[in-house]
Order: structure tokens, then sequence, then C-alpha cells
């Protein structure tokens, strides 16, 4: 239940119930709401975590949740509390289910965040409070945003000095373990992150995203190279 072909998978979520306009001042409570799903009963569940792990309104979505265009939300949020309330949606802090927490935390009175017993969207895209979750010391960071993530191994794109670096600091700090590069470059990825690219544009960010994971799986020694004669 937690894992395809052997591999653990974790879905990272943002639990807008627990977002405050406060927040956006200060990084470390943007962490508050970050939540996450590992287990699944079945491969619908893990496509609805998906859903909303990817969803971002006016981005991905509409800003209204709600929408009657929006069905593929609407059944996605539905399954994703069901899993919340078996335990299988968890605080990104502290990796506790979410059940667990809100029963403790209002001593057997009804909680505010599970209440409302609809098919109100309460999850959004896990990276609008966290783009770089880190499990342990041994968390690969994998990201198209040029930058530095240490002191974890991370593939991203080399950043390169351009004229924003010259009158721009380099980078700046987007949570407590990243430092994002200030250039052209993250400028057009953070666009496409927001809007679908064509077929063409697709083909590039998987090809150096292949390009760049062998290159560090070459650099640590973790796969091997075979000369094939033909």
């Amino acid at each position: 239940r937690r894992s395809l072909g052997g591999k653990l998978i974790r879905i990272g979520l943002t639990d807008k119930r627990k977002l405050q306009f406060s927040n956006f001042t200060d990084l470390t409570q943007l962490k508050n709401a970050y939540i996450y799903v590992d287990q699944f009963r079945n491969l619908q569940d893990l496509i609805a975590a998906s859903i909303l792990s990817c969803y971002i309104p006016l981005g991905t979505g509409p800003v209204n949740s709600e929408d009657q265009k929006n069905s593929a939300v609407k059944r996605a949020t539905k399954r994703v509390k069901e899993m919340e309330q078996l335990g299988f949606v968890k605080c990104g802090i502290t990796g506790r289910p979410l059940v667990e927490i809100n029963s403790t935390s209002t001593q057997g009175k009804p909680s505010q965040l599970s209440a409302k017993q609809d098919n109100t969207c309460c999850y959004l895209d896990g990276g609008l409070v966290e783009n770089w979750p880190i499990i342990d010391k041994n968390t690969v960071v994998i990201t198209p945003i040029n930058g530095n993530y240490d002191p974890n191994p991370y593939i991203a794109p080399y950043m390169q000095v351009d004229k924003l670096s010259l009158v721009l600091p380099p980078t700046v700090k987007a949570s407590d373990r990243a430092l994002v590069g200030i250039n052209k470059d993250n400028l057009e990825a953070f666009a496409r992150m927001l809007r679908s690219s064509d077929d063409q544009i697709l083909e590039k960010y998987f090809q150096a995203g292949y390009d760049d994971a062998r290159k560090f799986l070459e650099q640590n020694n973790m796969i091997q190279i075979h000369d094939v004669t033909v």
C-alpha cells in the first residue's frame, strides 16, 4: 500500500485549510501547510493524489475548484478526503496522520479541518509551500530550477550568469535549504510550470532532465557504462 514496484511513493500536497495570509511573510510557517500521502488502497488513490498535487489555481486549473466543469478535481478531493480519514494523509513536519493530530488537538470536539464533509477542494500542489521536500540526508533533490540545494545531493540545470545576475543577487533564499538562481532560465522555467507547453518544449525538458540525471549517476558511480560495438 506504500509502494509501486518495491519503491516508496510519497506525493506532496498543500492543505489550504491551514494557509493564512500571514504565513506568506514567514517561509518557516508555510511548512505547517505541507502534507503528504504515502499509502494507497489502489491505483485510483494514487491518481487522485497526483491530480491534486498538480492543482494550481489560475495555473493548471480555475480559481474555483467547485466549477461544474472541473469534475476531476471534485472526484479526486472526495477520494483524498476518504484517505485522510483512513490515516493515509500525513503532516509534512511530524509524519503523523492528520486524523490523529486533529483528534488530539480538539479533544473529542469536531475538528475544524474535517467538520465540512463535502467536495470543497482543500488540497493543492504541494510545491506551493514546499518545493524541495527532504526525507533524510540521502534524499536527492531533482528540480528544473537551477540553484544550490546543499547539503543534500541534487540534480538541477547548470546555473549560468546572465544579465539579471549582473544587476541582482545571483541567488535568493527560497526555503531553509534552497538558494534559487535569479536568471532568465529560471524565469522561463517558473512560467512553464504554471501553464502547459507544446510537445517540442516538453521533449526538450525531458531530454535535459534525462541528461542531468545520467550525469549525476555517473559522477556518483551509481550507473555502469558499457561500450557497445555494432
